[in-house]
């Protein structure tokens, strides 16, 4: 009992500490934090759903993340976060947070797998039907009406990763390390709203499209051109940088300069991803 009334008296303080940090990292821009996530998935009328205790007894209940004997969920989720945010060894999270480099190294793991589950609630459209048209797109006259259709950006990134020696061949891209080719869907709020993880570095952009189906959506040329995804023309200028000081001309590349233009979000998007935790980060 003793050491149970020590925990949740040490809770209160860590609890403190971890909100003010989780803050302090919801820089760059996403609206939605880990915490946001928790409360949009909230259909519990029991808790008050603003408060830092609500989104971990969700976690929880909703996705069996459990307290252990000697510590609580938030401090759990505290080294997953740190470790994320800093891309720290086992040595640090042994001085800051008091624990083994084995204990933070199975924390993190368990909590990982927690967060598996509650993406596949999280990464969804906020509109699964798609019937409005993107405020983004709405607002702007270069795009209206040329691109109300257009629900979001795909594109792909690398992540290095460590793997086994005999595997590194069949994941070293143009890198020369070691990466995944992560493809991911994004809105025009910059929104993550579909991920497809575990190609090899080697695999093209556009064989990882083939795992996927989509509607419409803005691609660059890495694409193969197919219904319901917007490829900018061939062997035309596209990039935004080819027309500083050099207006567009003929409709071609008035088209390709919009296009780049609305596939920025994905690009904007996976900056803000590796900025904010930077174990995704390393050089890929």
């Amino acid at each position: 009992m003793e050491i149970i009334a020590e925990r949740n008296s040490s809770t209160k303080v860590f609890q403190t500490a971890m909100v003010n940090m989780m803050n302090s990292m919801n820089v760059a821009t996403p609206k939605y934090s880990v915490a946001d996530a928790m409360v949009k998935l909230c259909s519990m009328d029991d808790f008050d759903s603003s408060s830092p205790e609500f989104h971990y007894a969700y976690l929880e209940s909703r996705y069996g993340l459990k307290p252990s004997l000697r510590m609580s969920i938030i401090e759990k989720v505290g080294i997953f976060v740190y470790v994320l945010a800093h891309d720290v060894p086992n040595r640090l999270i042994l001085e800051r947070f008091q624990h083994s480099g084995e204990t933070g190294s199975r924390v993190f793991k368990e909590v990982l797998y927690v967060m598996d589950g509650m993406s596949r609630d999280i990464l969804v459209p906020r509109d699964p039907s798609f019937k409005e048209v993107p405020r983004y797109l709405a607002n702007d006259a270069r795009y209206m009406p040329y691109f109300k259709d257009c629900i979001g950006a795909i594109d792909g990134t690398h992540i290095s990763i460590i793997v086994p020696e005999e595997d590194q061949l069949r994941y070293k891209g143009k890198k020369g390390i070691p990466t995944m080719n992560i493809l991911a869907v994004c809105d025009f709020d910059l929104l993550f709203i579909y991920v497809l993880t575990g190609w090899e570095g080697l695999a093209h952009d556009s064989q990882i499209f083939l795992d996927t189906i989509g509607k419409y959506y803005i691609v660059d040329k890495g694409y193969s051109e197919k219904k319901g995804y917007l490829t900018p023309y061939p062997k035309t200028r596209y990039h935004q940088f080819e027309f500083r000081g050099a207006s567009p001309r003929g409709t071609k590349e008035v088209f390709n300069r919009a296009n780049s233009s609305i596939r920025s979000c994905i690009e904007l998007s996976f900056g803000v991803l590796k900025a904010r935790w930077k174990i995704l980060d390393k050089n890929a």
